[in-house]
């Protein structure tokens, strides 16, 4: 179910006996290793919800040309997989100091779920600590699967086919 931040948190409030498991990105274009990640994730408590990452931060993290599908868009695709019980817009202020961790503390996280490469993971887990859950990581890093990696595949594909080469 696509949802607000905030309509999530009215939710967790009177939902706190269950296990919360979350898990954040930018699901740019869906491909099997997300979706086994986001399965695995699953697995580790009764709600998973997945955070979405905006298109402004994505911009900002991964440069331009990014992302290839808005927001709207990976919403749902991620709705649609049918794996997250809630799928919800992350703010655009979370890389400000302390905004992870009142994300964390509001929607009462049991569980991060995290890939092997997943960057920041020692403060990931130093704010899960203190929040009282902890960091999983639920897959390693297959870097032969990525976003960036098909990208750059299509893109070989398209100079190829106009250079001939």
């Amino acid at each position: 179910m696509i949802i607000s931040l905030n309509h999530l948190v009215d939710w967790r409030r009177k939902n706190s006996a269950k296990k919360m498991v979350l898990v954040t990105g930018c699901f740019d274009i869906l491909h099997k290793a997300h979706k086994q990640f986001l399965e695995k994730a699953k697995q580790e408590g009764d709600v998973l919800a997945v955070g979405l990452e905006t298109d402004e931060r994505i911009k900002q993290m991964k440069g331009p040309g990014r992302p290839v599908n808005n927001h709207s868009i990976r919403l749902k695709n991620l709705d649609k997989l049918d794996i997250a019980d809630f799928v919800f817009l992350l703010p655009n202020d979370l890389g400000l100091k302390n905004r992870q961790a009142d994300l964390v503390k509001k929607l009462k996280v049991n569980v991060l779920a995290v890939s092997s490469h997943t960057a920041h993971l020692d403060r990931k887990r130093q704010i899960m600590n203190q929040a009282g859950g902890r960091v999983k990581i639920i897959m390693k890093h297959n870097p032969k699967i990525s976003t960036s990696q098909i990208l750059h595949q299509a893109t070989s594909v398209a100079v190829y086919r106009q250079t001939g080469d």
